[in-house]
């Protein structure tokens, strides 16, 4: 399994009435201070779903990978002088951002829809068998299977690559807009950024294919039920979904009948304290 680190980063680093911008190459942060009307509510879709049970997960993880090295091949990018200071070999390359990176665009991701499209050159949604995969990379299944695959992934035999660059792509463009929208301070802030919710979903759901049926009615009665937006949080394929709601509009919405595990607000991270200090800051 190769798994991320959002949650755990956020679970230390957090602060009161900030959201955070997490990047992990390096690892690094900065709070992004939410519009005060801003409340959150975590909705269950009713469908569980361990990520570790079974290979979903990490095909998306895998795919991402292909893409990255696809488009490097594809653009012509692994012929150029940066390419061979930054990496040894077509598999060096492990993720959508070291394109990114090659060609300086970590903080324009939009801009990189435009090299999507080389993946695109074959058929509208960038799939790929393994076997061409490998004519196109100039190498034989072995080596796909050692140097790009995982332990979990090493009998797919089709690639959806177009889709999910797209997603990954436009996905890390909202999430600057998102901050951007965030700093503005405008009045329809909260509007805004219901919008990039909203659409972030449907990406996940469309070009990322990470959510399910359950998921996807569960985000439709949100909307329903007077929130602003919603999307799937975590890895997907069921669990939770985190809503957007004005504060202003709470009671409406908990009247609605959605049911709400719990409301949130951002808040500190992990604190260490001796329990003294604990029992007096409790007044216990």
């Amino acid at each position: 399994m190769e798994g991320g680190g959002m949650d755990q980063a956020c679970e230390c680093l957090a602060e009161r009435g900030s959201a955070l911008l997490i990047d992990f190459a390096p690892l690094r942060f900065r709070p992004v201070t939410l519009p005060s009307n801003a409340l959150f509510a975590v909705i269950h879709s009713g469908k569980e779903c361990n990520k570790g049970a079974d290979s979903q997960y990490n095909q998306r993880v895998v795919e991402c990978r292909l893409a990255a090295q696809m488009i490097a091949k594809k653009a012509g990018l692994d012929l150029s002088e940066e390419f061979r200071e930054k990496f040894r070999s077509i598999f060096s390359i492990r993720t959508l951002r070291d394109i990114a990176e090659l060609v300086d665009r970590v903080e324009r991701p939009g801009e990189m829809l435009e090299l999507v499209q080389h993946l695109k050159s074959k058929n509208p949604e960038g799939i790929f068998t393994r076997k061409e995969i490998c004519e196109l990379l100039g190498c034989s299944d072995e080596d796909l299977a050692k140097y790009s695959l995982n332990s979990n992934t090493q009998d797919m035999q089709i690639f959806s690559l177009g889709k999910r660059a797209e997603h990954v792509y436009s996905e890390a463009a909202r999430v600057l807009e998102f901050e951007r929208i965030c700093k503005s301070q405008d009045k329809d802030a909260l509007e805004k950024l219901a919008e990039l919710m909203n659409a972030s979903h449907k990406s996940c759901a469309n070009l990322f294919a990470c959510s399910c049926p359950e998921l996807d009615a569960t985000v439709q009665k949100c909307l329903d039920s007077g929130c602003l937006a919603a999307r799937l949080t975590g890895a997907g394929w069921g669990g939770c979904v985190v809503a957007l709601v004005d504060k202003a509009n709470k009671k409406a919405v908990e009247e609605s009948g959605l049911n709400v595990i719990f409301w949130s607000e951002p808040c500190e991270g992990i604190e260490a304290f001796s329990f003294e200090e604990f029992t007096k800051n409790k007044n216990l």
